[in-house]
């Protein structure tokens, strides 16, 4: 962030400030080590304060609860704009009109609608989505009233969203049915995907533009409007070789003097390497360790856990700031009272491994009691418990209804994990002899 507002003040400074519209389509706030220490408080300060003009909430902008959110919201100095949110009844604003250029620029902002495929239940109580479509439908009188001279929607989806992110199973979104639905949108946005596009124009008739993900860089699109045509020319353009932002650096002074403190503290020495799921019947350490650490933190008849990150390490320290890297984003552990006909069902959904880099491994605490009426506690992370966007839909089924007993434990996998490390592999006298070839499950 610090080197992408050096190049869009850059940018800034060729077309003239006055000419200039910033706009951030969402995951502002979760996703680095640094962000941990202060839950994103410092990045909303610091888009404030650079002059960000309009900024759409994503899925992990929500990864720290509702409360969070409404005073990320409320605390952002542009315009935090969510036309399809709700926040304890309350509506943030779905769109403004900025005038940059002499031009009237109505921006209309949507998050995702399937915050409940991603996030649990109760970080979700007092939030409602509605579609994009229902959304725009209802606003888009109120913008024409108002007689733009360009329509920008900028939205926290990509070009296209899986149909397993729909409950009933419909047909997945597509951005440019969207865009043709809404002729009056002259220019879309996009984000969430991890995909990255230049530019380019839809049927029916906007044009698509999509930054780099993971804070690499950023978009640029030039607009000229005369004779009645619209016309776009647009780029994306890398942060790398950017200097760091002067004006931002005491803003994030705090959280990344914590940062310094903490990424190097050692956590466990491991004698065997950690990585992603490579395949249906192979062992994943990883995804072994994380399970077991659940089940220890909670007490748990046992636990399933997939891998949570495409990080791979080698033998040897693991680190605060590794440990980060293995469980990246914020997941709880929930708790769920299962029949063994319910765990097979579970069971068989990971069997049928129709993801199988997200295929979750089984880890069974044999010092756990059953509950009276012979079910077991099972723990689970919040990701996969809501669904893991909509891979798991048979988990996900079975943690909504009541008779499983869902319950939310306040602890997060990253705690349990680095407990659990440090229990069974402790860095102050790491036996460094034990075979390196041994699984997880073996040691």
């Amino acid at each position: 962030v610090l080197r992408i507002v050096s190049g869009i003040e850059r940018i800034r400074t060729k077309h003239g400030a006055e000419n200039a519209l910033w706009i951030d389509c969402g995951d502002l706030t979760q996703g680095t080590f640094h962000m941990t220490f202060d839950r994103g408080d410092s990045m909303i300060r610091a888009l404030s304060a650079a002059g960000c003009d309009a900024w759409i909430p994503g899925n992990h902008d929500f990864d720290y609860g509702p409360d969070v959110l409404s005073r990320h919201i409320r605390t952002f100095a542009g315009a935090a704009l969510a036309a399809n949110l709700k926040l304890n009844g309350t509506r943030p604003p779905g769109w403004r009109l900025i005038c940059r250029g002499g031009l009237r620029v109505a921006v209309i902002g949507i998050v995702p609608p399937y915050l409940e495929q991603w996030i649990p239940e109760h970080m979700l109580r007092g939030v409602e989505t509605e579609t994009p479509e229902a959304a725009i439908d209802r606003i888009m009188p109120e913008i024409m009233n108002a007689r733009p001279d360009l329509i920008v929607l900028a939205i926290h989806l990509g070009e296209f969203a899986s149909g397993r992110l729909h409950r009933d199973g419909g047909e997945r979104f597509s951005m440019p049915s969207l865009a043709s639905r809404f002729p009056q949108i002259d220019l879309i946005l996009a984000g969430h995907s991890h995909q990255t596009c230049p530019g380019k124009a839809f049927s029916g008739g906007a044009w698509f533009v999509q930054a780099p993900p993971h804070g690499e860089g950023f978009a640029v699109v030039l607009c000229n409007i005369g004779g009645g045509e619209t016309d776009f020319v647009s780029r994306t353009e890398t942060a790398e070789n950017e200097p760091e932002s002067r004006l931002l650096q005491p803003i994030f002074a705090d959280v990344r003097a914590k940062a310094a403190a903490a990424r190097n503290r050692r956590v466990a020495v491991l004698p065997f390497s950690l990585g992603p799921m490579k395949g249906a019947d192979d062992p994943c350490p990883l995804a072994e360790l994380l399970a077991e650490s659940m089940a220890r933190a909670t007490g748990a008849s046992g636990a399933f856990s997939s891998t949570l990150c495409a990080f791979e390490t080698l033998p040897g320290p693991i680190d605060e700031a590794t440990l980060f890297q293995l469980v990246p984003y914020e997941n709880e552990i929930i708790l769920l009272s299962l029949t063994e006909e319910r765990l097979n069902a579970i069971r068989a959904e990971q069997k049928r491994g129709e993801f199988p880099e997200s295929r979750m491994v089984e880890f069974r605490n044999a010092d756990a009691p059953s509950e009276k009426d012979g079910r077991r506690i099972y723990a689970f992370g919040s990701f996969a418990a809501s669904g893991a966007g909509g891979r798991f839909p048979v988990l996900a089924e079975i943690a909504r209804d009541p008779q499983s007993r869902r319950r939310a434990t306040g602890i997060f996998v990253r705690d349990a994990l680095r407990a659990h490390l440090k229990r069974a592999f402790p860095s102050e006298s790491p036996d460094e002899s034990a075979g390196e070839s041994r699984t997880a499950s073996e040691l």
